[in-house]
């Protein structure tokens, strides 16, 4: 898992994004690798997305 927190430079805000990274390896080589990030999260910290949907 990760936390990565910097400045936004057109918004002065500062902005948080989260994740999480998994590699497996095989004989000292990286043979599959996943990873996930909070998009929303970040898009929603910079104002460009509401903080609730409305329901349909």
């Amino acid at each position: 898992m990760f936390t990565l927190t910097y400045t936004h430079d057109r918004t002065g805000r500062d902005l948080t994004m989260t994740g999480i990274k998994s590699y497996r390896l095989h004989a000292g080589r990286i043979v599959e690798f996943w990873g996930e990030t909070d998009l929303h999260g970040l898009l929603r910290q910079a104002g460009l997305v509401p903080e609730q949907i409305p329901p349909f």
